[in-house]
């Protein structure tokens, strides 16, 4: 299932998040979930029976994942090409790919080097002890590989031969190694964080932190890890000294290998995601995205983070803000159901297409609608897993159509089945398929199987294809529907608009059917009624479409709003940051929604639900204890005693007039300001209307104050 914050799926994500009375509703939800379940996936392909927690590495058009087996699996359609079975036990690392051979590690002690053509073992090495937690990384015709519990060791093997060139202890149960320069990073589970020299494994230093494992990352001379005391650390590549650290102890949840783009890492810790500036050590964002835990590696693409969680949800977020964009849920309905499978597979994206395994066995592969690739140190690196760019192969655009989207039976909602194709539409709902250009159903053939269904019998229209009466009676209703679809418009009635435009092309079409092949004339002016009502009946649809939109994206704006006014008030101010950065992004996406537009969306204006359960103590300002005395005597001599006497400030500085005239400023501090400003706009109703662009805008800029306020 896909519960999505973007332009066509919103108002189907709240419906699910906020209940809905999903399983109460019969056809409506049927079809709701078969829209959400095929919406972004392009294929599932179903590989192994004991899960797939590895990394896929994508490159020629041909994804690797091991579980059990090595897959090789056409990035196209998910078919599988071939399968390496000779390993024995079910666990296995992130393949890596170098000149036409893919390397893996196994549970059973051995490397295995196979042809990336065929499938066919080329050679192998046995260590002594599990291979399967280190990802091997290849450089320079060499391998490296970590071993697990029991050897603790650290083995350069050639990439052609098979052949040992150097072994070093570095600790117990060593993590996927990291080449830069002329050295080896490596994360240990009990001993610290390494570096040796690529050329012999000498130990250069070591920082006794115990990381479980995880891959560093290096960017710029600086080593970016994680371990069970901190969310992120930085040391000096050549000297190990350390930079900076970012401790969790409010978490206590040892970090996922990070990933490093543009100034910025990116690390999960407990349900948290991260972004750290790696010049600092401040934290940019963090955002509380998953109720369990987040042990898989972002990945960037383009503007977003990419990260899979153990509740089986694989997370859109943006860079910047830390926004989720859209989420993809494996177990149907989130947080309803607990049956998930969990995600430790480090998602890549190729060419647009986001890559992930799962405990279920399944390779996933989802449209994200860009173009992107994955970029940033992880895949710089070719460590867990990486594309095309590491491997050193030209990047390879998939023969997907995104247009046409092939499923397997839908699992998760009842009553669902099975289901075909599902074609997305387009953005711009003005923006049409030619029948027949893909074999897809277009929206003309939709409305025309509509129209048939409607219109009599084939043995009617024989006998009254020269009824001219009939014809023309057909033709006068839906003139009639037409007229009855722009008043309805015009009077802002938009779903008694579309039923109206709907029925007249029924009316029109059934016209068509009557008339005989050769008088054009007739058809000619039929068809132009049609068309003519086509556009206008789509272009209702897509008004239809921004504003429900704009209903979902004001109504969680609003809520978290007011969340966020609360919490403040009650001195938890990093719930009030996160719910004050979230109203704020919401609310921007609105005013962009409302100024793109060509219509009117505020008309009728929007009124929007508010989330019940954030209560204050009381209403009135001497019964709330975060204002002192001194104030609540000042404001009641005002005539302000409630916080509906507040009357709220149009513009910045946002400071209610009366309060500024009453407040002592030398007595009064910046924090009592800030409340007694907040609570002017706290809303004790459970609606609020906003109808006009301007109210929207000002709403954003009240956030903004917010979130600066409680930072």
């Amino acid at each position: 299932m896909i519960r999505m914050v973007d332009r066509e799926q919103r108002s189907r994500r709240s419906f699910l998040l906020e209940g809905g009375a999903v399983l109460g509703v019969a056809g409506s939800v049927n079809e709701l979930a078969v829209d959400l379940l095929t919406t972004r996936r392009i294929w599932k392909r179903d590989l192994d029976i004991n899960g797939l927690d590895s990394s896929p590495t994508v490159v020629d058009a041909t994804a690797y994942i091991s579980g059990s087996s090595l897959y090789a699996v056409s990035a196209n359609d998910g078919a599988v090409l071939w399968e390496f079975d000779e390993a024995s036990g079910s666990g296995a690392s992130a393949p890596a790919y170098s000149n036409g051979t893919v390397y893996y590690g196994s549970l059973d002690q051995t490397l295995y080097a196979v042809s990336a053509n065929d499938g066919s073992l080329e050679w192998s090495y046995e260590a002594d002890a599990r291979l399967d937690q280190s990802s091997p990384t290849v450089a320079d015709g060499t391998v490296y590989v970590g071993s697990g519990h029991g050897d603790g060791s650290l083995y350069a093997i050639d990439a052609e031969t098979g052949v040992l060139r150097w072994r070093d202890y570095v600790g117990d149960s060593v993590g996927a190694p990291v080449i830069h320069d002329d050295r080896v990073y490596v994360g240990t589970y009990t001993s610290g964080l390494h570096a040796v020299s690529i050329e012999n494994g000498e130990r250069l230093w070591r920082v006794d932190r115990a990381d479980y494992g995880t891959t560093p990352t290096v960017v710029d001379g600086t080593v970016y890890a994680t371990s069970d005391d901190t969310v992120l650390y930085a040391v000096d590549a050549e000297t190990g000294e350390e930079l900076w650290a970012h401790d969790n102890s409010n978490i206590n949840t040892p970090g996922s290998s990070p990933t490093v783009h543009e100034g910025v890492a990116y690390v999960g810790s407990g349900g948290f995601l991260y972004a750290i500036d790696t010049e600092t050590g401040e934290v940019r964002w963090n955002s509380l995205i998953s109720e369990r835990s987040i042990d898989t590696s972002p990945t960037v693409a383009g503007e977003t983070v990419y990260v899979g969680s153990d509740e089986g949800i694989c997370y859109a977020v943006d860079a910047q803000t830390g926004s989720v964009s859209w989420e993809v849920s494996l177990g149907g309905l989130p947080r309803l159901w607990g049956n998930s499978p969990w995600i430790n597979s480090s998602p890549i994206v190729v060419g647009g297409v986001l890559f992930f395994g799962a405990s279920d066995g399944a390779l996933y592969a989802f449209d994200t609608e860009t173009d992107a690739d994955s970029v940033g140190s992880r895949v710089v690196h070719g460590s867990l897993n990486h594309h095309h760019a590491w491997a050193g192969e030209p990047g390879r655009w998939f023969g997907f159509n995104r247009e046409i989207r092939w499923s397997t039976p839908a699992v998760g909602l009842a009553g669902l089945g099975t289901y075909g194709f599902y074609r997305r539409r387009s953005k711009q709902a003005s923006v049409r398929s030619p029948a027949g250009d893909d074999g897809a159903e277009t929206d003309a053939n939709r409305v025309s199987d509509a129209e048939e269904q409607s219109a009599p019998d084939s043995d009617d229209c024989d006998d009254n294809n020269d009824d001219s009466s009939i014809i023309e009676e057909r033709q006068s209703e839906g003139a009639e529907l037409l007229k009855k679809a722009h008043t309805a418009k015009e009077t802002a009635n938009f779903n008694e608009a579309t039923d109206a435009y709907t029925e007249a092309l029924t009316q029109f079409q059934a016209a068509l059917s009557g008339v005989d092949s050769g008088d054009t004339e007739i058809r000619s002016e039929i068809e132009e009624s049609i068309e003519v009502t086509r556009e206008e009946l789509e272009s209702i649809e897509a008004r239809e479409r921004q504003r429900t939109e704009l209903i979902e994206l004001l109504n969680t704006a609003e809520r978290s709003f007011q969340v966020g006014i609360v919490a403040y008030t009650q001195n938890r101010e990093i719930l009030a940051r996160i719910r004050f950065r979230q109203a704020r992004s919401a609310f921007k996406e609105a005013t962009e929604l409302l100024e793109s537009s060509d219509g009117d969306l505020l008309s009728p204006p929007v009124e929007v639900n508010v989330q019940p359960g954030r209560e204050l103590v009381s209403t009135a300002l001497s019964e709330l204890p975060v204002i002192p005395e001194a104030e609540t005597v000042a404001l009641a001599d005002a005539g302000i005693e409630n916080l509906n006497d507040l009357e709220s400030s149009e513009e910045a500085p946002w400071l209610p007039t009366v309060v500024e005239t009453v407040v002592d400023e030398e007595t009064t501090n910046e924090r009592v300001t800030t409340i007694l400003t907040l609570l002017s706009w706290w809303n004790d109703t459970d609606s609020y209307e906003f109808d006009t662009t301007a109210a929207v805008s000002r709403r954003r800029e009240q956030a903004d104050y917010g979130f600066t306020r409680s930072s």
